[in-house]
């Protein structure tokens, strides 16, 4: 059966015309506005029709001059990939007795990871054909000019890791394989080779690429997304600038023997108004004789708060980053009311830790596990342990804190949760007390000569509520 709507705004059902048609034929969508006063749809008149879409990338060294040269982009760039590392993470390993997660995190020290990892996750924001990180090693079956390095990696011949390079998209180029959607590895690189021509296997290196397209064989790079929205903010921070300067007046109030003086004197009263005139055109500290005043008068612009506040909208809705991230506002410590920071933080952590980091990890920690000159390596050969069946995992440590009035509001409600436990009889106040004071031991007697020991008081939660005093 099919719905119409006949013009007296009655729905009416027909009977379908054959068995293939379905009411979903006759399902229409708005996609399109259209006005006459407007000119909105109306060929010839729609103000819309001018604008075209143009594919634009920086690539290779435009896009690291571009990150130099506008320190809004650079910062919007570096702060989240900053954040990400700032506090650090833990190498865990299932029933660890023999400290591997300790020895992982040295050999990472050793590598200098971090400072490689940063680097890595900066530039993986630069270029719409990625970036990669390339582990040089000390292998059984190296080959003097590395022909060696088109074969395919096995990690019981690596001997040691010697450094790790971080390679930028204008030194490397690769092919994808899109000719046959359905062949094995439609959409997967199937080709790699650095700019002196030598071809390497893609499982020797880590390649990322941000929203990458296979069929363009490149992606869509943030400084892509962003770079208009910082190129606004730095114009419109320069012209700014250029109208407080240019729009302002200095008065200098000066004794007239000065002024009417000649020779020696009076090219030093010049010197001296020059000082002045340059010292209040900067931020610097003027010393002037206790006989001159000076006074600056400074024309008031409205509206460029406004101005300014809508350019950060902008960069806030392109990067989804809050306007406090993007102005440089501290990091760390939380509040309750702090929801913008949160959401950050929590891209920071899916986007980055997560969607970037971890892969990176799951492709190196592995190496140092099999490095026969490693500590790891011989300590499994040691134990009879198979270096490829260890369990690991990588935890990132909080990016930010709990402020101390939320933390007192957290243990109130806690403290009134347990009591409420108690008068149910769900909990003891002895489980109460472990709960609330868990670092602290249950001391149930003093020992003495003869062993005896002093019972200890029932300790009452309920009257402890009663008598304490609580933040609101």
């Amino acid at each position: 059966m099919l719905f119409k709507r006949k013009q007296n705004t009655r729905i009416t059902l027909d009977p379908a015309f054959n068995s293939q048609e379905t009411a979903i034929n006759n399902i229409r969508k708005i996609n399109g506005i259209i006005s006459d006063q407007l000119g909105i749809g109306i060929p010839g008149k729609d103000p819309l029709e001018g604008i075209t879409t143009e594919d634009f990338q920086f690539i290779g060294q435009s896009a690291r001059l571009v990150f130099r040269g506008l320190p809004v982009l650079n910062r919007i760039i570096s702060q989240p990939q900053k954040d990400a590392l700032r506090n650090g993470y833990d190498i865990l390993f299932e029933d660890d007795q023999y400290g591997f997660g300790d020895m992982v995190s040295e050999r990472l020290e050793d590598l200098k990871f971090n400072d490689k990892a940063l680097e890595w996750l900066i530039h993986s924001e630069l270029y719409s054909r990625g970036v990669v990180m390339f582990p040089v090693l000390q292998e059984l079956g190296a080959m003097k000019d590395r022909m060696h390095l088109q074969n395919k990696l096995y990690m019981q011949n690596i001997e040691r890791i010697e450094d790790l390079n971080v390679v930028y998209e204008d030194r490397f180029n690769y092919m994808v394989q899109v000719s046959d959607e359905t062949a094995l590895g439609y959409g997967r690189i199937i080709d790699f080779w650095f700019s002196n021509g030598g071809h390497v296997h893609t499982d020797r290196f880590h390649h990322f690429i941000r929203n990458f397209d296979p069929i363009r064989q490149r992606g869509i790079s943030t400084l892509d997304n962003i770079y208009s929205a910082c190129e606004g903010l730095e114009v419109a921070e320069w012209t700014i600038k250029q109208l407080l300067i240019k729009y302002r007046a200095l008065f200098v109030k000066y004794p007239k023997e000065d002024a009417d003086s000649t020779g020696a004197r009076y090219d030093a009263f010049k010197t001296l108004l020059q000082k002045i005139r340059d010292t209040m055109s900067s931020k610097s500290v003027a010393g002037m004789p206790n006989n001159y005043e000076v006074e600056v008068v400074q024309a008031s612009f409205t509206g460029l708060n406004e101005a300014m506040e809508a350019l950060y909208q902008i960069m806030s809705t392109k990067t989804g980053w809050p306007q406090s991230v993007i102005k440089g506002a501290a990091l760390g410590e939380l509040a309750s009311s702090q929801e913008d920071k949160r959401s950050y933080h929590e891209f920071v952590m899916s986007e980055i830790q997560s969607g970037k980091l971890q892969g990176l990890f799951k492709f190196l920690i592995p190496m140092i596990l099999h490095e026969r000159e490693g500590n790891i390596f011989q300590a499994c050969q040691q134990n009879g342990i198979n270096p490829r069946a260890l369990k690991w995992s990588v935890e990132f440590k909080p990016m930010s804190s709990i402020n101390p009035v939320q933390d007192a509001q957290i243990k109130l409600i806690d403290a009134q949760r347990r009591s409420v436990e108690i008068d149910k009889m769900i909990i003891t106040s002895d489980e109460a007390r472990e709960e609330a004071y868990p670092e602290k031991e249950a001391m149930t007697g003093v020992g003495g000569f003869g062993g005896f020991a002093k019972e200890e008081e029932p300790f009452d939660l309920s009257e402890f509520m009663q008598k304490s005093t609580f933040l609101p």
